[in-house]
């Protein structure tokens, strides 16, 4: 399965350009009030994966994103349903510990490892 994922842009140069113009000038407190509340990490788990990653450190924030873009692109071929990319990602911390990052190297075979892993044992 291939795991790369294209995306076509959905605003031209001139477009995100005005946007970002408009953006620009706005003051976020004249056009709305943001309220955060605790998060629902049962409802969210996802979230707690990133946690997870943040906390441990090393190569386990590349081995998230791979395991991540794997699962979207199972889901988006219809190998998992949606409810199931968690339990990938989950699958590939388990198995890929944090180790040490001294390189690029590292970040990129940790990368690879995830998505040999996943393409032939990720949940169907």
């Amino acid at each position: 399965m291939q795991t790369r994922l294209i995306f076509e842009p959905v605003l031209s140069a001139e477009e995100l350009h005005g946007f970002s113009r408009t953006v620009a000038g706005t003051k976020l407190e004249e056009v709305a009030t943001l309220t955060f509340e605790p998060v629902n990490r049962e409802k969210f788990p996802c979230l707690g994966h990133a946690y997870r990653a943040l906390e441990a450190g090393g190569a386990l924030p590349a081995v998230l994103n791979a395991a991540n873009e794997v699962a979207v692109c199972q889901f988006l071929g219809e190998a998992i349903r949606f409810d199931q990319i968690p339990e990938v990602i989950a699958r590939a911390m388990d198995r890929h510990p944090a180790r040490p990052i001294t390189s690029v190297e590292d970040v990129l075979e940790a990368d690879r490892a995830v998505r040999r892993f996943l393409d032939g044992g990720g949940p169907r």
